[in-house]
């Protein structure tokens, strides 16, 4: 009987594998100098010094939220939110008033082009009522822009006798 004991034992001390079982082969030997040398007092070591690590020497330079940040980045995150909103503005006003058919018109009435006619500023087909919203939301935008300048030139309190005039 002593012959059957160590084979209970070799029989335990195999792990099963699950899914990864037809690679076992190739990496049983890894797994074996791996687990040699990781025994849990190592792994758990290795955790508190990282956990050690990343309490001592917190990086600085960690991207923080807008609610730390300081009044410079503040101000350098208002100016790219207004350029960003101000050349949106202009886009969506170069849109409605069509600058580039108002230019090809007026290059075109000292070229003429090919087939003889020019491209309408309007189309036919816009409603009048969709000409007056389109004009009342142009209107809105524009109020909107001048009232953003002057809250800026109030700010800055650099008034010339030509800004006090309008």
């Amino acid at each position: 009987m002593p012959a059957a004991a160590p084979a209970p034992t070799s029989q335990a001390k195999q792990s099963n594998w699950g899914l990864l079982e037809p690679l076992r082969s190739l990496l049983g030997p890894l797994a074996d100098i791996l687990e040699s040398i990781f025994t849990p007092q190592i792994i758990i070591f290795l955790m508190g010094a990282l956990l050690m690590y990343t309490w001592f020497f917190r990086g600085g330079s960690a991207v923080t939220g807008p609610n730390q940040w300081s009044t410079v980045q503040r101000q350098v995150a208002y100016e790219e939110i207004w350029r960003h909103e101000e050349s949106d503005l202009w886009n969506w006003l170069e849109e409605r008033v069509a600058l580039d058919r108002v230019q090809s018109s007026i290059a075109g009435s000292r070229i003429k082009p090919e087939d003889g006619t020019q491209k309408p500023l309007a189309p036919h087909d816009m409603q009048a009522r969709e000409m007056d919203e389109a004009i009342r939301v142009t209107e809105e935008r524009l109020k909107a822009l001048k009232d953003a300048v002057t809250r800026e030139r109030s700010k800055s309190r650099t008034k010339s006798p030509k800004e006090e005039q309008t």
